[in-house]
C-alpha cells in the first residue's frame, strides 16, 4: 500500500485551528521581529523631507590586477557618490574625495604626482550637472593663474596663453609636467652661476603638485562657501527632520508627542 496523508476533513477541529492561527498571524502589527513582542502602533506616520533627494551613484570600473591585462574577470565595479553641486557641499565632497582616496587611488596605485590628471578626472566624473559646469570654471581658472605664474598672459603671448589655457587640456598636462629650463640669458652666464640656478629649478612634479593643491584651494572657497550660516540651517534640519526616534517620528514629532502623553499623564493621575 503506498504511504500517502490522509487530505483533512474541511469541518475538522484542526483545520479551523489552522485558520484561526492564519487570521491571527495576518493581523501581525507590521514591524514585529520576535515572537511574543507587540509594537505599539504609532500615532502618525513619518513625513518625508520635500528637500530630501534619492541618493545617486557613479560606477567606476576598475583593474583588479594591475599585472593583468582588462577583461571582465579583471575589473570590478566600484560605486561612489554622484555629486550634483558644489556650493555649499563641503562635506559630501570630502566624503566623496575620501572614499576615491580608499577606494580608488590607493588600492590602483595613483598618488605620485604623475597621477595628478588622473585623479582629477576620475573626481570629475562622479559630478554631474551643475557641479561639472562648476568645476570646469574652476579648472579654468587655476589653468590661467598657473599660466600667469610662468609670465605666459593674454598680452605677450595671446597664442599659446588660448592654446593652453582654454582649447584641450592635454596640451595643459604636457606642459605643466615640463621641468624649467635656463634661459637663453642665462645660459650665457659662468658655468658656476649656471648650476647655481639649475638647482632651483621647478621640476614637471612639482608643478603637477601646486596646480592639484590650488585647483583644491578653489574648490575649498566653493564647496565651504559661507560654512557657518549653511551648517546652522543644517543643524536646525537635523533636529527636525534626521534624528529618527521610535516608529520614524522626526525630532519634532517626538517632542510634541511626549509631551501631549505627559499632559494627558498629569491630568488622569490618581494623584491631583
Amino acid at each position: 500500500m503506498p504511504k500517502t496523508r490522509r487530505p483533512k476533513r474541511s469541518n475538522s477541529a484542526s483545520s479551523g485551528k489552522s485558520e484561526k492561527r492564519v487570521k491571527r498571524v495576518n493581523k501581525i502589527p507590521t514591524g514585529e521581529n520576535k515572537a511574543g513582542l507587540t509594537p505599539a502602533i504609532p500615532f502618525c506616520d513619518a513625513v518625508k523631507d520635500v528637500n530630501d533627494t534619492d541618493v545617486k551613484y557613479v560606477s567606476i570600473k576598475v583593474k583588479i590586477d594591475q599585472d593583468k591585462a582588462d577583461s571582465r574577470v579583471n575589473l570590478e565595479d566600484k560605486k561612489f557618490l554622484e555629486i550634483t553641486d558644489l556650493t555649499y557641499n563641503g562635506v559630501l565632497v570630502s566624503k566623496v574625495r575620501r572614499t576615491l582616496d580608499l577606494d580608488l587611488f590607493k588600492p590602483q596605485g595613483l598618488t605620485g604626482s604623475e597621477h595628478t590628471f588622473e585623479r582629477i578626472g576620475y573626481f570629475e566624473r562622479v559630478l554631474s550637472g551643475n557641479a561639472r559646469d562648476q568645476f570646469s570654471k574652476i579648472y579654468s581658472l587655476v589653468s590661467k593663474q598657473m599660466l600667469i605664474k610662468w609670465e605666459i598672459n593674454n598680452v605677450d603671448d595671446p597664442d599659446q596663453f588660448q592654446r593652453l589655457s582654454t582649447t584641450n587640456r592635454t596640451l595643459f598636462a604636457e606642459w605643466i609636467f615640463k621641468d624649467e629650463e635656463l634661459s637663453e640669458e642665462e645660459l650665457a652666464l659662468p658655468l658656476e652661476e649656471q648650476k647655481a640656478r639649475t638647482e632651483k629649478l621647478v621640476k614637471g612634479s612639482e608643478s603637477a603638485k601646486e596646480l592639484e593643491k590650488l585647483l583644491w584651494l578653489e574648490l575649498g572657497k566653493l564647496i565651504w562657501k559661507d560654512h557657518c550660516q549653511v551648517y546652522y540651517y543644517e543643524h536646525i534640519e537635523y533636529l527636525q527632520q534626521n534624528i529618527c526616534k521610535p516608529f520614524k517620528w522626526t525630532m519634532v514629532s517626538t517632542l510634541v508627542t511626549f509631551a501631549k502623553c505627559t499632559i494627558t499623564a498629569s491630568i488622569s493621575s490618581p494623584l491631583r
